[in-house]
């Protein structure tokens, strides 16, 4: 919760843990005891914040013929105990066996499919419209100690090399370590419990040291992007200092394996960026609640409530159905165009002024090739909510299909005016301007992508366009091998790399 200060910037909060910790359970990464303490310090802490949380907690498939799980049940006690809402995925799901085919309803097994997640999104939503004007008051409590905290480490040791990085949809500033180039980090007496870093295909190892002794973790993973909580087993106990650097060292037992760890590649690097440390304090770990609760049917039949209407939409009985809320999620739902625009628009009617109502009637006037009206719906989302990037850039790519490509580029600058460390906007902003022959501003923008997401292959793939239209033959394979590296086979990629290899 440090790294992110999010309890300082949010009035209410949605708490999912619940399929992620019986996973680590069940693989041995955890034992029980440990989650039991982690969660319940984190739902202690966030209520004496005096931020108002759900849970909403999901399962795994393989449970679905379960009265239940340890996990659930003991997450269901420790909210009660605290007062907080549960919204119990599990018990929802069993009550709609005898309607629908369990097979149906995962996607993967640990994903609810689309058809029966978004209705989670109304639960919600209809929680936080039922709190009333005092209930929703921040009122914070005098915190207790803490047992567990986050250290962030770009924040709170501003003299360390500081990088930030990122992918297409979130950044840190991170720590970056070297090789051998170790961070020296005063802790005090701390026990770190997990490590929260930015994944690489690059990534090899982790280790820290500490009063004579160390540990080494592997830190490649199967994911290779995006950012990561990964837990530390053994813990590794600190005494006053701990100091951090990215190899393995020769005779330091290693880390127990995690469940997605691979076998780190012979040419990492060294190079890790890591954004902070979860740390327990040597405080007392008092917990103490009742065990036994159940959940609250309210939900089963609200679930069940938004599931109907939406499938009244999708067989297309819109006149039946007066939810804005059901029509939006049928919207994104409906194989039929003509179907899902209806339903967006009928939803418009009901509550012109949600902008996501816009933005998802843009989506599938664009996917219907209806591209001017798209466009008028993409700034209608801006008009009502022009603080969110992401309007900014699709209307950028609609512009872009009508073959605007001045009113693109003036659109996801809009967008990058407002998020300036997503690569992905910088990316759309060199392709565009590439588009217009300004070769320098489109290789800068394509640089400043890479500097924010080293491995954005496509970035890599339009540098080397960049040099090859300079006459770079040796740079533009450069790049081109090097998105490859990153992406692996791809066909695009493939041809654009034969091409160039028959130039030379």
């Amino acid at each position: 919760m440090d790294h992110f200060k999010i309890l300082d910037s949010v009035d209410s909060l949605v708490i999912d843990f619940t399929l992620n910790d019986q996973g680590f359970c069940d693989a041995g990464i955890l034992e029980y005891g440990e989650v039991e303490s982690y969660y319940y310090n984190l739902v202690k802490r966030i209520c004496e914040s005096g931020v108002k949380p759900v849970s909403v907690l999901f399962f795994n498939q393989k449970y679905i013929d379960k009265d239940s799980f340890p996990v659930r049940d003991m997450h269901i006690d420790i909210c009660r105990h605290f007062g907080v809402e549960v919204i119990d995925l599990f018990s929802i799901v069993n009550h709609l066996k005898t309607d629908h085919n369990p097979n149906t309803f995962f996607q993967d097994p640990a994903h609810l499919g689309p058809h029966f997640s978004k209705h989670v999104a109304v639960l919600v939503r209809d929680y936080l419209k039922s709190l009333t004007m005092d209930e929703r008051e921040r009122r914070p409590n005098a915190p207790s100690p803490r047992v567990f905290r986050g250290v962030s480490l770009a924040a709170e040791f501003p003299g360390l090399p500081k990088v930030r990085r990122g992918t297409s949809y979130i950044t840190h500033e991170s720590l970056h370590l070297e090789g051998d180039n170790a961070a020296s980090l005063p802790l005090g007496r701390v026990v770190i419990d997990s490590v929260f870093f930015r994944a690489s295909r690059l990534n090899g190892y982790l280790s820290f040291e500490s009063n004579g002794k160390a540990l080494s973790k592997v830190v490649a993973y199967q994911e290779q992007r995006g950012f990561f909580c990964r837990s530390v087993r053994p813990v590794f106990e600190v005494e006053g200092e701990v100091k951090l650097c990215a190899r393995n060292i020769p005779g330091a037992p290693l880390c127990e394996n995690d469940i997605h760890q691979v076998e780190p590649p012979e040419d990492a690097p060294g190079t890790f960026d890591l954004v902070g440390l979860l740390v327990r304090d040597p405080v007392p770990d008092d917990i103490e609640y009742e065990r036994g609760a159940s959940p609250d049917k309210q939900w089963v039949k609200r679930y069940r409530e938004s599931l109907r209407n939406v499938k009244l939409v999708l067989n297309n009985q819109l006149d039946k159905v007066d939810a804005p809320e059901s029509l939006y999620i049928a919207a994104t739902l409906a194989a039929d165009s003509s179907l899902a625009i209806a339903a967006i628009e009928k939803a418009l009617k009901l509550a012109g002024d949600n902008t996501y109502y816009h933005a998802q009637y843009g989506a599938r006037l664009s996917k219907a090739k209806m591209l001017k009206k798209a466009a008028s719906a993409l700034a209608d989302a801006v008009r009502l909510a022009p603080g969110v990037s992401a309007h900014h850039m699709f209307l950028s790519h609609i512009h872009g299909g009508l073959g605007n490509v001045a009113a693109g580029l003036s659109a996801v600058e809009a967008a990058i005016a407002i998020k300036e460390d997503h690569s992905g906007y910088h990316h759309r902003r060199g392709n565009l301007l590439f588009q217009m022959g300004n070769l320098d501003e489109a290789e800068r923008a394509q640089n400043r992508s890479l500097e924010l997401d080293p491995e954005a292959a496509d970035a890599h793939f339009q540098l080397s366009r960049i040099h090859e239209k300079r006459g770079d033959l040796e740079r533009a394979l450069s790049e081109i091998r090097t998105a490859l590296a990153i992406k692996g086979d791809d066909s695009v990629y493939r041809a654009h790399l034969a091409r160039l290899m028959k130039l030379g």
